[in-house]
């Protein structure tokens, strides 16, 4: 079998030449033409690197770590993680990751930092201490571009430096988490220096570019950093750590430790804890309000995916401001997202009863009412957030119209549904839901031939939202049309999601109907029965 790479440049010329049906066949033969290209460059690459300048991927010598070298020693030039905490995160490391690394360098990195044309959206600018192109991390501290980079061909590892004043407001407070971010850098390029070195020997097929090369290095970094830099600088700092501690829990409501500082999103593409603490640096170096810098911070480690954090924030600020409009609906907000629907529709509530104006907690009620199933007040508040004028009350219409239709309300229903149709505002995404819907209301007004037809010609395109509905208005017509073989399969996930839009009542019903086609006899087995009674 063979692995070669056939892809050309001139199959990428002739693909974006074609003609096709759909522009998204398209685009993915572009892309995967682009991907293999850029596999093919790669391979290319090491062998020419292999070939004319080999890297050095000996043991270093007598088993000691590599030699660092500090080269920029100047005014405002600092490395916050210092010589001695570089080499003792290192000797905590598996002996075979740091194999073969022939230096460390600590630099400011200036040649390095240049503006490449394809990233033109990246608000970078020049540090008024030394001119180099960056951005301002934190207020008054100025990063690279890069935080640092590693060179295969001669197996080296960068490090740059930080540039803020000495006298900086909290130094001890951010020196520590700037300490922990240049440990994790330490830790990702060196988790490029063992993909490199598998590379080298397990041959020039388990080159990986691009994306998935950045994901392991940084599942690596994320992992080291929580199992090896965290517990170094609690261990070797426990003043600072401190510090930073009681300093997050007066201006942020909680204490988060390092380790939390240093884990990986919860989620590809979410907010990261990082970013919620860099957020709760600048709001406090702005001044402003106690309660806001909490509340921001709340909201922050809620879209990092730290429930329990944001309300153990909210019940603090509760404590001092028991009718915070913010608070609550925060809380009802968090509450929705834990499915404590009660909890969260009786905040909403409470909040409105002092302001019927608040869009917010409407748009709580909104989610509270629609997953327990309750069409009355569903109907009642989606009214409510869409005479506001909320920006998304599309939404709030197909909402709406969902409350409507299991009320029985056709005619007012129907009214929603050409307006969703006719929608401009937010792109094809409301014309989706308008077809949902449209099925669901052919099913609920007995049109089940209608119904079951709308859905199966929609299932066949790609949806990203109320799938599951289409399904079970397929499933239920089928079924009433006495053609359960064309009736498909609800899935336990499709069941999940119904659960959570509130249609628990017709999931019943739907099971029901998958019962009775599995009791009842079919075909097959009345003919078998037959050639059985006449034997």
């Amino acid at each position: 079998m063979s692995r070669s790479i056939h892809a050309t440049r001139r199959q990428l010329k002739e693909a974006r030449q074609d003609q096709y049906a759909q522009s998204q066949r398209r685009r993915v033969r572009i892309e995967h033409i682009r991907a293999l290209l850029g596999r093919k460059r790669a391979i290319k690459a090491e062998v020419w690197r292999g070939r004319r300048q080999p890297p050095s991927l000996e043991a270093p010598i007598d088993g000691e770590p590599p030699p660092i070298l500090v080269v920029d020693q100047k005014a405002f030039v600092h490395y916050p993680a210092s010589v001695e905490d570089l080499r003792a995160v290192m000797q905590r490391l598996p002996s075979e990751a740091l194999t073969g690394i022939s230096l460390i360098e600590l630099c400011l990195g200036v040649p390095y930092q240049r503006q490449e044309l394809d990233v033109e959206s990246l608000p970078l600018e020049r540090d008024p201490l030394t001119g180099r192109l960056g951005g301002e991390i934190l207020p008054g501290v100025f990063g690279g571009r890069y935080l640092g980079t590693y060179f295969s061909y001669r197996a080296t590892i960068r490090l740059y430096a930080h540039v803020y004043d000495d006298a900086l407001p909290n130094r001890e407070i951010l020196e520590l988490y700037l300490r922990l971010r240049m440990l994790s850098t330490l830790l990702h390029e060196i988790a490029h220096h063992m993909q490199h070195k598998i590379e080298r020997t397990r041959g020039r097929w388990c080159v990986v570019d691009g994306e998935a090369r950045e994901r392991d290095a940084e599942q690596r970094e994320y992992r080291w950093a929580q199992q090896v830099a965290a517990p170094y600088l609690e261990q070797r700092y426990p003043e600072a750590v401190k510090a930073l501690c009681d300093w997050m829990a007066y201006h942020g409501g909680v204490s988060i430790s390092l380790a939390t500082l240093a884990e990986a999103p919860k989620q590809p593409g979410v907010f990261v804890t990082t970013l919620a603490f860099e957020s709760l640096v600048e709001a406090v170096h702005a001044q402003q309000p106690l309660k806001e810098t909490r509340l921001g911070f709340a909201h922050s480690l809620y879209y990092a995916g730290h429930n329990a954090e944001t309300l153990q924030i909210i019940e603090r600020v509760l404590a001092e401001h028991p009718h915070d409009a913010e608070a609550l609906t925060l809380q009802a907000h968090v509450y929705v997202h834990q499915k404590r629907y009660a909890e969260a529709e009786q905040i909403a509530q409470a909040v409105i009863s002092r302001d019927e104006n608040s869009v917010e907690a409407w748009q709580e009620l909104v989610d509270a009412s629609s997953a327990q199933g309750k069409w009355p007040e569903l109907e009642r508040a989606t009214t409510r957030v869409i005479e506001l004028g909320r920006p998304l009350g599309v939404y709030a219409l197909g909402d709406r119209a969902r409350a409507r239709l299991e009320l029985g309300k056709f005619p007012e229903a129907t009214a929603d549904i050409e307006a969703l149709a006719q929608f401009q505002g937010r792109g094809s995404r409301a014309a989706n839901m308008a077809v949902v819907l449209k099925a669901v209301l052919l099913l609920r007004t007995g049109c089940y031939e209608e119904a079951w037809e709308v859905a199966t010609v929609s299932l066949r395109r790609r949806w990203s939202i109320w799938r599951c509905v289409l399904v079970a208005a397929r499933l239920e017509a089928a079924h009433c049309l006495g053609k359960p073989r064309h009736a498909g399969r609800l899935t336990a996930h499709d069941k999940e999601w119904l659960r959570e839009m509130g249609y628990t009542v017709w999931i019943d019903r739907l099971e029901g109907y998958h019962e009775q086609s599995r009791y009842a006899p079919s075909q097959k087995s009345e003919m078998a029965h037959m050639r059985q009674r006449w034997r």
